[in-house]
């Protein structure tokens, strides 16, 4: 920090070195240094120092370059870096007027006016304002400037930032300038900044606004530039004909011309707005970037909400001949959307009665055969609007839609009719599901199981309704939850993608209490899961879910008829008690513990008991378990423990595939001698032996992959599941 203020030829020197810092240096990291660069600035600049520091040698030029750019890069900075730019606007009062550093300040001022953030046009204009008396000095002089000035304090006029406006307006009456011409201001809308763009169109309609000759000029020059802009700015090559740079879009420019259709909207004739809509559908709707083509349709809504009433004759025509004889491909759908929304907002503006409607209505529906979303989804929006007017029609456009829902064969014209069935409901009312019998058509449509596609129209009908309708839809819901979930199994692929699209926008829509509605529902089918993954393709199946069903499947079918027949034996045997006679201990423990294991025992949707209450059967409970682990020796439980971990004759008996043992006696497990024999002869010394023939070394690799092929079939079978079959 200086102790002093430096005189005007040091601060000069110095300055340079300030403002090469401030360039160079990191604006988030450096923050305590740039603010005693900006108050070294703002200390020469003050009142006190104009007598040191002659304001004509001081570099004013780049003090307001260097703050400008402070001001638009460190937003953190900006309530110091504007006082010091104020002081520099007061400091350059002082002095006289000189041309040449008056016109590059003037030059910076006017550059910065047009950059798109509202505080760095805010600080300009206040600059401007402290410095209008030399401004208006300096013009008398050298009017080299005068029509750039006048051209942009007049857009300026009609910021978007109120505040910046009121500025504008302040020096412009200080000044005391004259209005530009229109030719001058218009061609401000091929600025790329949106801020700019709107200001401009606004600030030309004052210009032409009473002058009919001024209102078709402008118009032609907007068709003009909006031509001239459609061509791609070719790419650019090397010497080799490769592209170092791509094509370029100038759609900014036409953007600019859409705003200010849009902006003229109230001061246009018929014949002009005869002329832009024609424009518009033969080229502005149908443009190539997304972004023109929404501010062309806005300005042609404009337009249609301003003179409806006036122009509903002549532009009805228009748009009948196009949805005629254009061509159904993709590249006019944006056009065809466009126009059928255009259609819709034009019938608002009709009565009631008016007969002009019904065709309109019938135009649109005919629309919605177009196979794109968007137009349909246009369709839809515009219907709810014209139906209290063609109220009495309903049920036949309805019942049209209903059958193009199910038996047309084309996929666009099915998802239309479900598009189409919505709007209607929707202009109508909820209770129209019920009046016409809506919801019943569908429910026969979706249990129709010849034809897929009446199923998956009803699908359709269900996912649209619900997005159109939203929660006045969810009472709906708990009916149709039961039929979406008999559909994820169905055979046909594309009824289980539209039951997959069903379920998440239905999902999606649901509030609190709709989740309240279809728990119990969801419950119910999820109790009921075992018959429902049986008739569920496995294309339709997780993994996991499909081997479930698979073992659900081939449960009952493990053992055979005799097993299954000493299993209920034993179990009338078990009913009956002690006093019975049947002889419980002539049980084997496989068949015990088959039937303690088998489904058929206990009922398919719950989980059997495996250790029955004493307290309600003590004395069938006891003799049960006596017979499972008794084997004519009164210990069973070790005989069942012998015939688990013993070993596997090596001669295999022939066995038919479903007369096959249990898994647990197919195990097998090394004896406790055998481990304690092979511990002690890892523990024992041994000596060297000499190194294996070749035929030696043959015997045991083969006696390897026997080895590990017999544990390889060896299934998993854990001790917890063979106790729990116990018990």
């Amino acid at each position: 920090m200086i102790s002093s203020i430096f005189d005007s030829p040091s601060f000069s020197y110095a300055f340079e070195f300030i403002k090469r810092a401030l360039l160079f240096l990191n604006i988030d990291s450096n923050t305590e240094l740039i603010l005693k660069c900006i108050h070294i600035i703002a200390s020469h600049t003050s009142e006190n120092a104009v007598t040191n520091c002659n304001p004509k040698f001081m570099p004013r030029l780049g003090m307001f370059e260097i703050l400008l750019y402070l001001f638009k890069n460190n937003t953190k900075l900006r309530e110091q870096t504007s006082s010091a730019i104020k002081d520099i606007a007061r400091y350059s009062h002082e002095d006289g007027f000189c041309a040449g550093t008056y016109n590059q300040i003037i030059s910076i001022f006017l550059d910065d006016l047009q950059y798109n953030a509202d505080p760095v046009r805010n600080i300009v204009l206040q600059a401007i304002e402290i410095m209008v008396e030399p401004i208006k000095k300096h013009l008398q002089v050298d009017d080299s400037h005068q029509q750039q000035i006048i051209k942009r304090l007049w857009i300026a006029k009609f910021d978007s930032a109120e505040e910046n406006r009121d500025l504008a307006i302040d020096i412009w009456d200080k000044v005391n300038l004259t209005s530009p011409k229109f030719n001058e201001v218009i061609y401000d809308i091929l600025h790329p900044e949106l801020c700019i763009q709107k200001s401009a169109s606004e600030s030309l309609m004052p210009l032409i606004a009473g002058d009919e000759n001024a209102i078709k000029c402008a118009i032609k020059i907007l068709f003009t530039i909006y031509n001239e802009m459609l061509t791609l700015i070719p790419p650019v090559l090397d010497k080799f004909d490769r592209e170092i740079k791509p094509s370029t879009d100038q759609w900014k420019p036409r953007r600019g011309v859409a705003i200010a259709f849009s902006t003229l909207a109230p001061i246009l004739s018929i014949e002009d707005i005869n002329d832009i809509m024609n424009f518009m559908v033969s080229q502005g709707l149908g443009d190539r970037e997304d972004v023109v083509h929404k501010e062309m349709l806005a300005a042609a809504l404009k337009i249609v909400d301003i003179h409806g009433n006036r122009i509903i004759v002549y532009l009805l025509p228009v748009f009948e001949d196009f949805l005629d004889k254009a061509p159904k491909s993709q590249s006019y759908d944006n056009i065809r959307q466009a126009v059928v929304i255009l259609m819709g907002s034009l019938a608002r503006h009709l009565e009631k009665n008016d007969n002009r409607i019904d065709p309109i209505v019938k135009r649109l529906l005919t629309a919605l055969s177009t196979p794109s979303q968007q137009v349909q989804e246009a369709v839809s929006n515009c219907l709810p609007h014209l139906m209290p007017s063609v109220k009495d029609e309903a049920p036949a456009m309805i019942k049209k839609l209903l059958h193009s829902l199910a038996k047309s064969d084309k996929y666009g014209e099915r998802r239309g009719a479900a598009y189409g069935i919505a709007g209607i409901v929707k202009g109508l009312g909820i209770l129209s599901l019920k009046q016409l019998d809506i919801m019943s058509k569908l429910t026969s449509y979706i249990q129709e199981k010849k034809n897929y596609k009446s199923r998956e129209g009803a699908l359709f009908a269900f996912e649209v309704l619900c997005t159109t309708l939203g929660r006045l839809f969810e009472p709906y819901i708990v009916h149709v939850l039961p039929h979406l979930l008999q559909c994820f199994g169905d055979s046909s692929q594309y009824v289980r993608q539209a039951a997959v699209d069903t379920a998440k926008v239905v999902m999606g829509k649901l509030s609190a209490h709709g989740v309240k509605l279809v728990l119990p529902s969801l419950c119910e089918e999820s109790s009921d899961s075992p018959p429902i993954l049986a008739a569920a393709p496995t294309s339709a199946l997780t993994p996991a879910t499909r081997a479930s069903s698979r073992r659900q499947q081939h449960q009952p079918e493990q053992r055979p008829r005799h097993q299954q027949r000493r299993q209920k034996t034993a179990a009338s045997g078990l009913n009956t008690g002690p006093s019975s006679g049947h002889n419980n201990s002539a049980l084997s423990p496989s068949t015990t513990t088959t039937a303690a294991t088998s489904p058929t025992s206990t009922s398919s949707t719950k989980r059997p008991q495996h250790r029955p209450s004493t307290s309600s059967t003590p004395a069938t409970t006891k003799p049960a378990r006596t017979a499972a682990n008794s084997s004519g020796n009164g210990n069973g439980q070790r005989d069942q423990r012998k015939q688990y971990f013993a070993p596997v004759a090596n001669k295999k008996q022939p066995q038919l595939r479903h007369q096959q043992r249990p898994r647990h006696q197919q195990l097998t497990k090394p004896t406790t001698t055998a481990i304690r024999s092979r511990q002690r002869q890892q523990q024992q010394p041994t000596a060297k032996q000499p190194p294996p023939t070749l035929m030696e070394s043959h015997r045991s690799e083969q006696r390897k992959k026997k080895t590990t092929k017999t544990n390889r079939q060896t299934p998993n079978y854990s001790l917890c599941q063979y106790l729990n079959n116990l018990l």
